[in-house]
């Protein structure tokens, strides 16, 4: 379109230098993702192999090009008070990665609002609404525990599968077409999810 500007790259978080980074009070909007040899960044915001970071008083929102507005692996996070809005695909991907997701928005995902795998994470005192597939989407061997969680008008509200748990405690789950899915994807983690 007339005015358009390319998107830009990454926010790229990376390596145990970058433990103990925070980032608060941002807005990153437009970004794609960035690829070089032996990397590569699948986020707007990506944070690899951080033993440590927080996020909190952020607003994310329409990226480009790569299918994660923010992606992290293999680290520990913690987001709060955030908001992640019109992510191409996924707004959260955490990849063998322990979080903590809290009190944050998600708003209008194409894809899933959070997608976990070989994760650790807790859910708790937020609302996901719209996403185009799943509101949180916990695969390949993750425990996750909801509470106090909103997901409504999602393809489906919460899937399970491939040998993964997922704890709801006070959830509503609402205008989903299926609230809950637990099923088998992967024939190699043995059984499906549960919930």
């Amino acid at each position: 379109a007339e005015g358009a500007t390319a998107p830009w790259g990454v926010v790229a978080l990376r390596g145990d230098g970058a433990a103990g980074s925070e980032i608060a009070y941002c807005v990153m909007t437009g970004g794609s993702g960035h690829k070089e040899p032996l990397a590569e960044y699948t986020g707007m915001f990506s944070i690899h192999n951080v033993p440590g970071a927080n996020i909190h008083h952020c607003l994310f929102q329409d990226n480009f090009i790569v299918d994660d507005m923010v992606h992290a692996v293999n680290s520990k996070v913690t987001f709060s008070d955030c908001e992640f809005k019109r992510a191409l695909a996924d707004a959260i991907d955490l990849d063998m990665t322990d979080g903590i997701v809290e009190r944050c928005l998600f708003v209008g995902a194409g894809n899933d609002a959070l997608d976990l795998m070989t994760a650790n994470v807790v859910l708790q005192d937020s609302i996901l609404v719209g996403s185009g597939d799943k509101g949180v989407s916990v695969g390949e061997g993750t425990n996750t525990l909801l509470i106090n969680v909103a997901v409504r008008n999602c393809l489906i509200g919460v899937q399970t599968k491939d040998r993964s748990m997922a704890l709801l405690y006070n959830c509503t789950l609402e205008g989903n077409d299926a609230a809950i899915d637990a099923t088998q994807k992967n024939w190699r983690y043995g059984q499906g999810g549960s919930a």
